[in-house]
């Protein structure tokens, strides 16, 4: 995964998985067409904790 100044991204041969820093919001990416998928789910939020990694970033994460 790399950083973006939105967020991070993880780049893939045929699709792009794209996640805002600020929104949490989840996109993929394919062949340049984005299609926002969902933001993260609270499950995700206790178990994952990517409030703290994005912090951790420099991000002002909003979700």
């Amino acid at each position: 995964m790399d950083k973006t100044p939105t967020g991070i991204a993880k780049r893939g041969y045929v699709m792009n998985i794209l996640v805002d820093g600020t929104t949490g919001m989840i996109t993929f990416e394919l062949f340049g067409w984005q299609v926002p998928f969902r933001p993260f789910s609270e499950r995700a939020l206790v178990v994952h904790k990517p409030r703290e990694a994005f912090i951790a970033m420099g991000f002002n994460p909003e979700f």
